[in-house]
């Protein structure tokens, strides 16, 4: 099996953009999306999502055209020798450059294996628990009103839910 082709997109779409930190301006999210078509049919496939502060990442998918020519001809199975190929080839590189091609080779092989990429990297669980999150701040959150938010997703199948309690005073959020 023989990588024959590679696509590249960037897709930054227009929604709310927002920030986690005081020091950085409202940040512009995307994702590079990357598809790895090989000459027997199968296609590999990762995204890697950005934030950057004054516009959609570009770089991600500019270190990318440097290194698909690599892949062009590969065996995907090969993908640590394919990856020691790429690491020297253009830097500095953005860490999500050769993240995406590893994750679109490993999604390949294991595809070629007929098995979840999960299960040959020796996970032995097919799902995890998961807990209920977002959950926001309301001003008129009582205790009550905690446990009937607890309760109805706990019958949802929840067995644990995350709150984010955070009020515009910090002394407030305290008393609470």
């Amino acid at each position: 099996m023989q990588i024959e082709r590679v696509e590249i997109q960037v897709i930054g779409s227009e929604t709310e953009r927002y920030t986690w930190s005081d020091d950085l301006p409202e940040q512009y999210q995307s994702n590079t999306l990357l598809r790895v078509y090989t000459d027997a049919g199968l296609e590999g496939i990762a995204g890697i999502w950005n934030a950057t502060s004054f516009g959609y990442d570009r770089y991600t998918a500019e270190s990318l055209r440097h290194l698909v020519p690599i892949l062009i001809g590969r065996d995907p199975c090969e993908r640590e020798s394919i990856l020691h190929d790429l690491r020297p080839r253009v830097f500095p590189q953005p860490p999500g450059a050769l993240a995406v091609i590893d994750i679109a080779l490993w999604d390949l092989y294991g595809k070629a294996c007929g098995e979840p990429v999960w299960g040959l990297l020796g996970g032995y669980r097919d799902k995890v628990p998961a807990y209920a999150d977002g959950i926001g701040y309301d001003k008129d959150l009582t205790p009550q009103k905690v446990a009937a938010l607890v309760q109805a997703h706990a019958a949802l199948g929840y067995d644990a839910v995350k709150f984010h309690l955070t009020k515009p005073d910090p002394e407030a959020a305290l008393e609470t």
